[in-house]
């Protein structure tokens, strides 16, 4: 199943905007933690562990937009206004949560989520194993431009 992907339009989502482009990671091992020898590296990225995720998961190719946001919470509170597709800003974490409480609803109701999946912030372990092993854990060269950058992404996983 590696280098599936699944893109959603957003009801409400401007035309011609970004819709929401989650890329499937497999399930896989990874040392998560920066080696000493890594330039610019922090204290608090050691020590390295050897870190084990069981189960595939969905993560936003992209940074969440300033679309597909108001699409889903009605409003942009965004400083950096103009473009649809710029990245969302000026949310906090409890913003974020109420984002993906309100798309997990909508999407089950639409039929777009499977039931027990949900949307949600990713763990630091799949954040780290997205940006260090993407490139290798997807099949399809396009997916290899998975944008990894330090942004607001989503992942679907199955739920508790």
């Amino acid at each position: 199943m590696a280098g599936r992907r699944v893109v959603i339009d957003l009801p409400g989502l401007p035309s011609g905007a970004k819709k929401l482009d989650l890329v499937l990671l497999i399930p896989g091992q990874f040392t998560m933690g920066s080696p000493a020898s890594e330039p610019e590296r922090s204290s608090n990225e050691e020590p390295q562990t050897e870190v084990t995720l069981s189960l595939p998961f969905f993560i936003g190719r992209y940074e969440t937009t300033q679309g597909q946001w108001e699409a889903v919470m009605g409003n942009n509170p965004s400083n950096c206004k103009g473009d649809p597709d710029l990245p969302v800003e000026q949310v906090s974490w409890n913003d974020a949560q109420d984002f993906l409480r309100k798309l997990t609803a909508r999407d089950r109701q639409a039929g777009r989520l499977p039931s027990g999946w949900e949307y949600r912030l990713p763990t630091e372990a799949q954040w780290e194993y997205a940006c260090r092993a993407a490139g290798r854990l997807i099949d399809s060269p396009d997916d290899r431009n998975l944008d990894v950058g330090f942004r607001v992404v989503l992942v679907a996983v199955p739920g508790p």
